[in-house]
């Protein structure tokens, strides 16, 4: 019987309350962050896609900082949301897992359906990832080419990697560090963006060509035939729930995936409560990742 591995501690990333303070730049400064002659409280735009926490996290951890209104990019595809009123001055966040050196097929996918009336916002990326990030700041740029944006910086986030189809989970005590030193990286992204954009990542012109290869390995592998559910499965739906682009229904009780592809967040498999979900034979012994905000 497997024995299941205990979750990195809740309080490691337990969100605290934070103190807005927007600091006026003088005119000439070359910064994205100014505050207004009055000094009004702005709502940012912060789109967010995550299936196991990492980037639902940094989202929050943005939105709370500045101001802004979180925007669940699952939930605007279910519900056909893509276009959104841009105020002056607002500045739009897109927040992300990197897979495969680059972007989930459904952040592209929404990037290329949205669409912003009013004023010309000024576009901030943020990358989470577990191994590398490759050329992913690069990808996301070219995403935004052909709309009505500025694009500004891109940042990244070292966190905990949740693709358990290529490595075992980090123990326990691992991801706990990982996660403090996530939660540093995040401070440093805040500081940037309010002050100058400075370290934000700048990928090399090799790294493009890697990343192409890698992500086409991504395209390659987001076939849902090999996802299962074991017998141990209580039939909760919380899987269902959860799919991003809903390709699981429950039939008498058990998970059954009803389209070919998915965009292998692993959601379902690393936040079922009873591990029953699995890939194939590769994820039996491999643990699972949940970051504590989603428990």
């Amino acid at each position: 019987m497997q024995k299941k591995l205990p979750q990195a501690t809740n309080a490691v990333l337990a969100l605290k309350p934070i103190t807005i303070s927007k600091k006026v730049i003088s005119s000439n400064a070359s910064t994205w962050w100014r505050s207004s002659a009055t000094d009004k409280e702005q709502e940012e735009m912060v789109f967010y896609f995550s299936a196991t926490g990492n980037s639902k996290y940094v989202a929050e951890r943005i939105g709370r900082e500045f101001g802004g209104q979180v925007i669940n990019i699952s939930d605007a595809t279910r519900n056909n949301e893509y276009k959104y009123q841009v105020e002056d001055e607002e500045k739009v966040f897109f927040i992300f897992p990197v897979y495969f050196y680059g972007l989930p097929n459904l952040v592209s996918a929404f990037i290329k359906k949205v669409q912003f009336t009013g004023e010309t916002p000024d576009v901030c990326g943020i990358g989470t990832y577990g191994g590398s990030c490759g050329a992913v700041d690069r990808m996301f740029k070219a995403a935004l080419k052909g709309k009505e944006v500025h694009f500004r910086a891109f940042y990244k986030i070292k966190m905990v990697g949740n693709y358990v189809l290529m490595y075992k989970m980090p123990l326990p005590e691992e991801q706990t560090m990982i996660l403090r030193r996530a939660d540093k990286e995040i401070d440093h992204c805040i500081d940037a963006i309010r002050f100058h954009f400075r370290t934000s990542f700048h990928s090399s012109i090799g790294f493009g060509a890697v990343s192409k290869i890698a992500y086409s390995f991504y395209q390659d592998k987001c076939g849902t035939k090999k996802f299962f559910a074991e017998n141990s499965c209580i039939g909760c739906g919380l899987c269902q729930t959860i799919c991003p682009v809903e390709a699981i229904q429950m039939e008498e009780g058990r998970p059954v995936w009803t389209k070919q592809q998915c965009v292998h967040c692993l959601g379902c498999l690393q936040r079922c409560p009873v591990e029953a979900i699995q890939y194939g034979k590769k994820t039996k012994d491999r643990g699972r990742y949940v970051n504590p905000i989603l428990k």
